[in-house]
């Protein structure tokens, strides 16, 4: 009975230790990734162990302000609110760095590699079988 329990417990520190370790910590040394300011509509979420997807309702906005704080809206009501900062760091999905938003409430928001395309944002979970999620630029809130 101990080995049922002891083989998957040792598997998982494992993977925690192998997804944990290949982060490096590395401030970015010039000028802000500016493109992430203004507000952003969920589109959908993607992946989880099981891949699954998720579509609005609700309507879920997300506003970063060039002053480093953060908003999450719920259906046009302000759900949270924090701060922000922007790191280059190694994540384990890419073999360079990449950027990395990290919240001052790290405990509702975890941190998250993000791209931006255009007026898409891409936002990446940073862990094993979590979740890919699509924003679209708000037109009202610039570029």
């Amino acid at each position: 009975m101990k080995t049922f329990i002891l083989i998957p417990a040792l598997i998982l520190i494992f993977l925690f230790t192998l997804n944990s370790g290949c982060k490096k910590n590395n401030t970015i040394t010039g000028p802000q990734p500016t493109g992430i300011y203004g507000s952003w509509s969920w589109i959908k979420s993607a992946g989880g162990f099981y891949y699954q997807e998720y579509f609005p309702p609700p309507i879920m906005r997300q506003v970063y302000n060039e002053d480093g704080t953060f908003q999450l809206y719920k259906n046009d009501t302000l759900k949270a609110s924090t701060t922000f900062t922007i790191r280059r760091e190694m994540t384990g999905w890419s073999p360079d760095t990449s950027n990395v938003i990290h919240f001052k409430d790290s405990i509702q928001f975890q941190p998250q590699m993000f791209t931006i395309s255009s007026d898409s944002l891409i936002l990446h979970d940073l862990c094993m079988d979590c979740f890919t999620h699509f924003y679209k630029r708000d037109r009202a809130s610039g570029s």
